[in-house]
């Protein structure tokens, strides 16, 4: 039996729920291992610019401060 290919797991897109804009991801790595440490979304529209992070220790969003493109 020979088993399928797995498909690496994406960070989804994310819609804003002030604008309904889909977000910027930028995704961050640790330094030192250089695995997934956690995925930033920016909404880049004028009436928001607001950033929200998702980590993997905590599996909640928390707010982050925005970050120009």
């Amino acid at each position: 039996m020979t088993l399928p290919g797995l498909n690496p797991i994406e960070a989804p897109d994310l819609i804003c729920i002030e604008c309904g804009a889909k977000t910027r991801r930028k995704i961050q790595k640790h330094k030192s291992t250089g695995k997934l440490e956690k995925v930033l979304y920016y909404c880049d529209t004028e009436k928001c610019q607001y950033g929200v992070s998702i980590t993997l220790e905590h599996k909640s969003a928390q707010g982050t401060p925005y970050e120009k493109p």
